[in-house]
């Protein structure tokens, strides 16, 4: 299946369950995007980005939390650490801004289904659930 053919059975995935995304084409990704809420209040920017020079979909939650200035790095950084350790398809990452991120590569070589990739996305969006929840806390106990 070439790189055409996989966006276009992605979309098709979303469009017969209804879903909405924002989709963009750049000149190395097609980028699906929606913005939902989780069960803690997060609104991670959900990203499923198709690479148009490997075989890769990049998944994203992005800005799953803001870090408030007055939150020192280290309780941070070692939650996201633990983070890192639990999750097994996730990467949890603090950017320049102070917001947490949840990445992921799926090497699309391995065989390609939409329905994986929308399932990824899935546990992804439960995942930043998680880590905000935590995170909120966290961010009371340092108060």
């Amino acid at each position: 299946m070439n790189f055409e053919e996989k966006v276009e059975s992605f979309r098709a995935l979303a469009a017969e369950r209804n879903m909405t995304f924002k989709e963009s084409d750049t000149e190395t990704h097609v980028t699906f995007l929606t913005r939902e809420t989780t069960k803690s209040g997060a609104q991670p920017v959900m990203i499923i980005a198709f690479n148009k020079k490997t075989t890769d979909a990049e998944l994203y939650a992005a800005t799953v939390t803001h870090v408030p200035d007055y939150v020192e790095d280290l309780p941070i950084l070692n939650a996201l650490n633990e983070f890192n350790q639990e999750f097994k398809y996730f990467r949890c990452v603090l950017d320049s801004d102070r917001d947490v991120t949840l990445a992921s590569t799926l090497d699309l070589d391995l065989g390609f289904s939409p329905e994986i990739i929308l399932q990824h996305s899935f546990m992804m969006f439960q995942a930043a659930d998680e880590v905000n929840e935590y995170m909120q806390k966290l961010y009371t106990q340092v108060q």
